[in-house]
């Protein structure tokens, strides 16, 4: 997003129309991988989602590494997160922020991943507990987070991701 806003409301209302957007597609993209398609057979869904959990696995190793090639390779060049505040990054701005800042990257531990897959397309979304010591002052969060995968001439990549706080039960 490119668009230059002053106020703070403007920014807000752009932000949350962004967000507004997002969730449609997502939704529409994990409706189709929530449904049943008859000629995709379990065995090709297991298989898909046999492969992205590995992904899964890799890409939480590239996290808490961190390991930029990594995320490099499993984001898509098209990549875009939304965070819990509503802030959009794309793939450029987050390999920025793993460049400025790579002493504050936060540890992550997956709690659950549950994935839908469809022919190209797969969604994870998966609660992890995020732990960090900024600052000498330890905090630690739970994360949901939705990945929407895309399969890219046989290689799986995030094309998006849309990350909600959780409150501790």
């Amino acid at each position: 997003m490119n668009t230059r806003v002053s106020s703070p409301a403007a920014r807000a209302g752009m932000h949350l129309q962004v967000l507004r957007e997002f969730v449609v597609w997502a939704a529409i993209v994990a409706a189709l991988a929530l449904g049943s398609t008859p000629a995709f057979s379990a065995q090709a869904q297991a298989e898909i989602q046999a492969v992205i959990a590995g992904l899964e696995d890799e890409l939480l190793a590239a996290f808490n590494k961190p390991d930029p090639e990594a995320l490099d390779r499993l984001w898509d060049d098209e990549f875009v997160v939304v965070f819990p505040n509503g802030v959009q990054n794309n793939k450029q701005q987050r390999m920025a922020a793993l460049k400025e800042h790579p002493s504050s990257i936060p540890q992550y531990s997956n709690l659950s991943v549950q994935i839908r897959a469809l022919p190209g397309v797969a969604v994870a979304i998966v609660v992890a507990r995020v732990s960090s010591g900024e600052a000498g002052r330890p905090s630690s969060v739970r994360l949901l987070s939705t990945r929407v995968w895309v399969d890219r001439g046989g290689r799986w990549r995030i094309l998006s991701a849309q990350v909600a706080q959780l409150r501790d039960p």
